[in-house]
């Protein structure tokens, strides 16, 4: 059977300034909109679609949050990637990589080594922004859809097949808006039912880098205080780096690459009571039998699982406040309710059970505000690295685990509700609305490969980026004078220039560049913090210090996050999600 497809698409934007400045000849912004269809490498075809995978109107709130399990399973993912940065830098350590695997390891492995097939479908002369557009561009992609039925052959009763449609936030949320306003018409098609959209990674990358590790983690006024990120930049010298991380998105995820490498090998000399990197372990060592390699594989696994649990890993909590679902049903007894204050009262009064609420700490608690932050930005620096790791793994299960703790961030931070937002609906959409076919593709298809190994994947709408490139490089070509049918001519050719290109390249034998980014040797930049931060002690435990910049400092970011709140946004949203037309399985 057919394994499917899915569309993934984002705007290009070109600008065209002339020399030369008449009334007649102005300079000219086109506003453009490209569309890739990509073949799935994992169908999902042996599951059921015909079904949700569960109603939203009872689905359980602790579907979406992080579980017991799940912490445990993001435990044992930081000390492989904990194990493979002490490795790196540390000689003493270096006998633990064979005692850990090399990468996490999950069922598709092999499939998403599969080099990726694509089609580009065109540019559209069309700007995502504007209502009537996006419309357009939601009507004109879906007559690429199994079963559509055009105008000729108008069928109420024809069904279509459910394909997923990506792109970045705004193309999310411009999609939906568009297919919504088509709700009212009379076939599936008319409605564009065929069409689910979908978030992609990348921009997720973006968001979490910006509104997540830089807002909570950089500040300029921090420039004395050693260990945090902006002190970290000013002793590297990395003058690319500004207070916005958009204006240079791969610098500073350089940065913090090199800030998270740091943390964790000053960490690891805390930890085993070493002076410097060339140093030998005092405590914490391995004293079993050189030859036992149980005992080894079960004394590194601990150790480095007793770093993280100490120093990484932090509470979150778990404990709803009733109702548990938009069922106002008792989670001990069962008995229903209409009212949910009257099921609070109950749960309360007849079972003793009180949820987890924010708790602040009492004035006698004194704190190191300066090892909370080091704990926060090993938190938040590990998660966004294992998000990093899961994308080029090609581990869309690991991707959408992550994104429950994701979402819970995203709330306790005030000025990213949109992120918020997307990202509990592609964990509605994966864990509850779909079917579990249409569930499991938009899982596990989220990537592209195009080297054929397991570590080399990257996400689909960065790959649209980079067909933009390509696109404005040959469009440029036109010196300003575009038409539909130059953009045409252009955008569907992408594939064929490049086959053709390297094909004469192969021919007379010219040594094409790789494509990858050049690995520059960084070990200096890393050993120089990790001196900073093993000189300020900031994995020592010493009340009444704080940073500067940081004086309210909390050890947990989600120490402030309601959980009854939470559970209201949760249900509110879901019920949303249950009345859009598009989410109906036909």
């Amino acid at each position: 059977m057919f394994p499917g497809y899915s569309f993934t698409s984002d705007n290009v934007d070109i600008k065209f300034r002339v020399r030369q400045m008449t009334q007649k000849r102005q300079h000219h912004d086109h506003h453009m909109y490209h569309l890739i269809a990509y073949k799935n490498k994992v169908s999902g075809n042996h599951l059921p679609n015909d079904q949700p995978i569960a109603d939203p109107n009872s689905v359980p709130y602790s579907t979406f949050l992080p579980s017991v399990d799940d912490n445990n399973t993001l435990v044992d993912e930081f000390v492989i990637l904990v194990c493979r940065v002490w490795t790196q830098y540390i000689p003493s350590l270096q006998w633990f990589r064979e005692h850990v695997p090399k990468h996490v390891v999950h069922q598709y492995q092999q499939e998403v080594k599969q080099k990726t097939e694509k089609v580009h479908l065109g540019v559209l002369e069309k700007n995502e922004q504007k209502h009537e557009d996006m419309v357009y561009i939601a009507k004109w992609l879906h007559n690429f859809v199994p079963g559509h039925a055009s105008d000729d052959h108008d069928n109420p009763d024809q069904a279509v097949v459910k394909t997923l449609s990506g792109g970045d936030y705004l193309t999310f949320e411009r999609h939906k808006e568009a297919q919504s306003s088509q709700r009212d018409g009379r076939t599936p098609s008319k409605r564009v039912e065929g069409l689910l959209a979908k978030m992609e990674d990348f921009h997720q990358q973006a968001e979490w880098l910006a509104e997540i590790c830089w807002r909570q983690l950089y500040s300029t006024a921090s420039a004395r205080d050693i260990g945090t990120l902006h002190a970290a930049r000013n002793a590297i010298n990395a003058r690319n780096i500004t207070a916005d991380p958009r204006n240079n998105f791969y610098a500073s995820a350089e940065l913090l690459d090199k800030y998270t490498d740091a943390y964790l090998v000053a960490g690891a000399l805390q930890h085993f009571g070493m002076e410097d990197v060339n140093s030998e372990p005092t405590k914490n060592m391995y004293t079993g039998l050189p030859i036992d390699q149980d005992g080894k594989n079960q004394y590194v696994r601990e150790t480095v699982s007793l770093f993280v649990k100490k120093h990484v890993m932090c509470p979150i909590p778990i404990r709803l406040a009733a109702p548990l679902s938009n069922e106002f049903k008792c989670r001990f007894c069962g008995k229903m309710y209409k009212m949910p204050s009257a099921l609070v009262k109950h749960e309360e009064k007849q079972h003793s059970f009180k949820p987890d609420r924010p708790e602040s700490p009492t004035p006698e608690t004194k704190q190191d505000k300066v090892y909370n932050y080091t704990r926060r930005s090993l938190a938040l620096c590990m998660l966004r690295r294992n998000h990093d790791d899961a994308i080029q793994c090609g581990d869309g299960g690991r991707v959408i685990r992550l994104y429950k703790f994701f979402v819970l961030l995203y709330k306790s931070t005030p000025k990213c509700p949109k992120y918020a937002y997307g990202t509990f609906e592609t964990l509605a959409q994966a864990l509850c609305l779909l079917t579990p076919r249409m569930g499991h593709r938009l899982t596990w298809n989220r990537f592209v490969n195009y080297k054929k190994k397991g570590e080399t994947n990257h996400p689909l709408d960065l790959d649209v980026e980079h067909a933009n490139k390509a696109f404005k490089s040959e469009i440029h070509g036109y010196r300003g004078e575009i038409t539909q049918r130059a953009i045409d001519r252009v955008s569907r050719s992408l594939n064929f220039t490049e086959a053709i290109m390297r094909q004469y390249d192969s021919t007379t034998g010219v040594v094409r560049p790789s494509g990858r980014h050049t690995a520059v040797d960084s070990m200096d930049d890393v050993l120089t913090l990790v001196q900073q931060f093993v000189t300020s002690n900031l994995f020592d435990f010493i009340p009444g210090r704080s940073h500067y910049a940081f004086p309210d400092m909390d050890e947990n970011a989600l120490d402030q996050l309601d959980m009854e709140k939470l559970g209201k946004w949760m249900g509110k949203n879901l019920k949303t999600f249950s009345r859009k037309h598009y989410y109906t399985v036909v």
